[in-house]
Order: C-alpha cells, then structure tokens, then sequence
C-alpha cells in the first residue's frame, strides 16, 4: 500500500482529499519517513552499544514530543488548508 493510500482509504473525509492537501501531506509524510529512519539507526546504535538508558529516555521523549507538538501543529495545518483550499 503506498503511503498516501492510507489516506484516501480512510473516513477522514467523506468527500476524498482535495489535491492539494495529498500534495502537503506527501511532503509531511516524506520528512517524517526520514526522521523515523534516522532515529532507528540511533536507537539501533545505542542498543547494540548497551546504551539501554538513553534508547528508554529517547522513547519516552518521542512519546512526549508527539503528543506535546505534533497534534499542535497537525492542528494548524488543517485549519490552514481549510480556510485556502477547502
């Protein structure tokens, strides 16, 4: 399945995303692919190094992070699309 598809398979919205949001949220999709690798290689570093500390306060970090910025910014850029391509 390509990532988009999840997407356009989904009850987000009813009427299918508009063009231009696919196009956004490919970019965001492609930079957070990147982070997810380059933070697996890390966390993969730290493991096989026996840095067991460090890869369990990255975890609970990111799960910080996420819930602390992603969901704000998400946020933002919905109501952005909404109100200039909607």
């Amino acid at each position: 399945m390509q990532k988009l598809d999840y997407l356009s398979n989904t009850d987000f919205v009813k009427e299918g995303w508009p063009e231009k949001t696919l196009d956004v949220l490919n970019v965001i999709l492609n930079d957070e692919i990147r982070h997810v690798g380059y933070t697996g290689m890390l966390l993969h570093e730290w493991a096989a190094n026996g840095k067991q500390e460090e890869v369990e306060a990255a975890l609970e970090e990111a799960f910080r992070q996420t819930n602390r910025e992603t969901w704000t910014d998400m946020s933002r850029m919905m109501d952005y699309l909404a109100k200039h391509y909607c």
